[in-house]
């Protein structure tokens, strides 16, 4: 009887390969507040899509449980703001930790948001506000929310609040800026506030919050590489071996050659060749499985990929085509800037709005590379280019 699938594509990973520095760097965090220490400054991880930012947070959400933190998860969403959502995320929190927001939170209702239930009341004439979006009285309402859920948690005997915010290249800046604000003023006395934030965005996610507080340039900001080998194959062999299910040597490196060390390819491969395999316990997945398996997995990446041009304006598309059609990996802006026919100074913003949309990024000085292994095969073959 086949095995079910362990591997899950575009979702958290059951085994998280290749980040154990990351996990490590965030584990020193944890304990460091846990024993009362200062978190220091806030730690966002950036990457292009499919690098697994999400899914480290989310193993940073399972290392901080255990150690007595309630966590706020707040996934943010592009041009929207965040402050109602960020009450929500609070709230179900400490909800994890048998707290009840509304005894944790006693001034957060001068706030009048209402996200509902708890004892935390709110208008929605407050949350679309859109003059003074950086008043002192939601700064520090704001800071007072976090604060207070932070002592609460500490108060009853567990560590603190961490704070996970995903997505952070996204958020309106008005409201980003409260709440960056409201952080600032709670490093001033981190020695008393057992909070820790993480976040992960695209690598236009420095630049965005900056643009809502200058002074965000001061976060740590740590860039999330590719898998090396070894990695990938774990990303692999562990789930497989879970369920006695192996890899050939074989099936094994054309899987790897595939995903070019990307957790979200190594995830797709991994889930299409199991599904062509159906192994049972004790058996192999081989190398024709990995092959058949790829081939339908196309289908799925010219989704991908197709949705990643029509994001793109027209002027981008000419220049993702003139990256395409040089059919190299790393390629030079002065390609670029030579097959559209301008200067290499007159590109700098469409590469800077495709870099941020994490549909490329740079490889060196003065390269640059698609995000995803295939995306230039899949430019040519729209745009004829290129044979």
């Amino acid at each position: 009887m086949a095995e079910p699938n362990p591997y899950a594509p575009g979702d958290i990973p059951r085994f998280l390969a290749g980040r154990d520095n990351e996990l490590a760097r965030i584990e020193v965090v944890l304990d460091r507040v846990a024993d009362g220490g200062p978190a220091g400054a806030p730690l966002a991880f950036v990457a292009p899509r499919g690098l697994g930012k999400t899914s480290l947070l989310r193993s940073a959400e399972d290392l901080a449980l255990p150690k007595g933190y309630a966590v706020a998860w707040l996934p943010c969403v592009k041009g929207q703001p965040v402050l109602a959502d960020l009450v929500s995320a609070v709230e179900r929190g400490l909800d994890q930790v048998d707290i009840t927001p509304g005894t944790a939170l006693p001034r957060w209702e001068s706030l009048r948001l209402e996200v509902g239930g708890h004892g935390l009341r709110a208008s929605s004439e407050w949350v679309r506000r859109k003059e003074d979006e950086t008043s002192p009285g939601r700064v520090l309402a704001t800071q007072d929310l976090l604060r207070s859920a932070s002592r609460t948690v500490r108060g009853r005997g567990g560590a603190g609040l961490l704070l996970c915010l995903d997505e952070l290249h996204a958020p309106a800046l008005g409201e980003t800026g409260v709440l960056l604000n409201a952080l600032q003023a709670l490093a001033h006395e981190r020695d008393l506030n057992p909070l820790v934030v993480l976040g992960a965005g695209l690598p236009s996610t420095p630049g965005h919050l900056t643009s809502a507080a200058t002074f965000a340039e001061r976060w740590e900001y740590a860039e999330l590489p590719a898998l090396d080998a070894g990695a990938s194959a774990r990303a692999l062999v562990e789930p497989a071996a879970d369920a006695e299910v192996r890899w050939s040597a074989a099936g094994l490196g054309l899987a790897e050659s595939y995903a070019n060390g990307y957790p979200y390819l190594l995830q797709l491969v991994g889930a299409a060749a199991w599904d062509v395999a159906q192994p049972s316990r004790g058996e192999e997945i081989r190398a024709p499985h990995t092959e058949e398996g790829w081939q339908v997995a196309q289908a799925r990446l010219r989704t991908l990929f197709q949705g990643r041009w029509d994001a793109a304006t027209a002027g981008e598309q000419a220049f993702l085509t003139a990256m395409a059609a040089a059919g190299v990996p790393s390629v030079p802006r002065a390609t670029v800037a030579a097959a559209l026919g301008v200067p290499t100074s007159s590109i700098s913003q469409t590469r800077a709005s495709l870099i941020n949309k994490g549909i490329i990024a740079r490889a060196g000085h003065g390269q640059l590379e698609f995000t995803l292994p295939g995306f230039a095969e899949h430019v040519r073959e729209v745009t004829g280019e290129g044979g």
